[in-house]
């Protein structure tokens, strides 16, 4: 199928990639195979298109691959891999990158269309992988998504631990793995995630490998770092492996990731504010044992800290004998109210029982 026929199919949406490139999709397969081989349990490929990576992941000894393909253009493509490699290939009709959309739906009708998206995939102890995905996405819905479905224990990660092999953009990767000194970057959503995942970046791509094809920016003025990450984005896609933490529940238990992503989450409304005084407003006259344990001063600013300091603070106030009869739990309480997940709800129930009893 010509590129430009292929364009005119699928539209101009952005955030839908498609590989069309062989010499590229070689390149993705080689970079992942090794990885899929060690444990091939639900090996899942997002919105494969005209089946290049298919076809090398196949040719890799993949023993089946699970296509999600919500476009029916690339049926008879589709088709003709499935004759080639007979019992290889499950197909579904369906784009998980908006498993988020069905999500929100399952809950508003109270079905669950979920299970039938992900079904054959296996329950498994969390230090075994239950699921992997391959795929492609330029916009960091899609991440954000990942992230609260491992912290809620829903969509992706319902059955277990899923690792994600995905081709990004380069800023979609700086934005994941920058640190406390990219200002408008470093939000709780990067904190969550490189605290919560392991990450790693296993290769480059020519961009012009996939389609849309990149359009360049318009010139204005954008700051030296930004315009860098333009030009990488013209030019270069990603691949790069995210990976649920083994060992994520020894560091907090799933709900007191949950406690955490509200200390963060709340503690960073704005960078700027102070770590002694706003522990303060929850435990008056904390301060003194902030500066003891750690190397604050009552400048240190939230945005100041790294991901490590974040869950270190957390840790130590969650220590405190106050911090059951804190305000902080108060104000946990009234902002968990508004979020419809059964996580959520469970550790909502919880702490009304112990201030019932308290």
């Amino acid at each position: 199928m010509h590129p430009n026929v292929l364009m005119k199919t699928v539209g101009n949406d952005r955030n839908l990639l498609y590989l069309i490139d062989n010499h590229a999709a070689a390149e993705f397969a080689s970079m992942i195979k090794d990885d899929l081989l060690k444990d091939t349990c639900f090996v899942a490929e997002l919105n494969p298109g005209v089946g290049m990576l298919t076809t090398e992941l196949l040719k890799a000894d993949i023993p089946l691959i699970h296509l999600y393909e919500e476009n029916k253009v690339f049926d008879p493509i589709l088709d003709s891999l499935s004759y080639t490699y007979p019992g290889r290939l499950d197909r579904r009709r369906f784009n998980l990158l908006k498993i988020n959309i069905l999500l929100h739906i399952d809950k508003i009708t109270n079905r669950d269309e979920m299970q039938k998206v992900f079904q054959g995939v296996e329950t498994k102890r969390w230090e075994n992988t239950c699921m992997q995905v391959i795929g492609m996405t330029s916009t960091m819905k899609f991440i954000r998504h990942v992230v609260y479905s491992l912290l809620f224990r829903n969509s992706f990660m319902t059955y277990g631990r899923t690792v994600f092999y995905m081709a990004i953009s380069p800023t979609m990767w700086h934005k994941c793995t920058c640190d406390n000194k990219q200002n408008t970057m470093y939000t709780t959503l990067k904190v969550l995630f490189q605290l919560m995942f392991d990450y790693k970046l296993l290769g480059k791509l020519k961009r012009k490998a996939f389609l849309p094809w990149p359009m360049k920016r318009k010139k204005k003025r954008r700051g030296h770092r930004n315009e860098i990450l333009d030009e990488l984005d013209y030019n270069e896609m990603f691949v790069v492996k995210l990976e649920p933490k083994g060992d994520m529940y020894s560091i907090l238990s799933q709900e007191d990731w949950i406690i955490f992503w509200y200390f963060v989450r709340h503690t960073m409304r704005r960078r700027s504010n102070r770590v002694i005084l706003e522990i303060e407003k929850w435990i008056p006259d904390s301060g003194v044992k902030i500066i003891a344990q750690f190397n604050h001063t009552i400048f240190t600013e939230f945005g100041d800290l790294t991901p490590d300091e974040f869950l270190k603070l957390f840790k130590e106030f969650q220590s405190w004998p106050e911090y059951k009869t804190s305000s902080f739990l108060d104000s946990m309480k009234d902002a968990l109210s508004m979020f419809d997940e059964p996580a959520v709800l469970q550790l909502y129930a919880k702490q009304n029982n112990m201030q019932d009893q308290s």
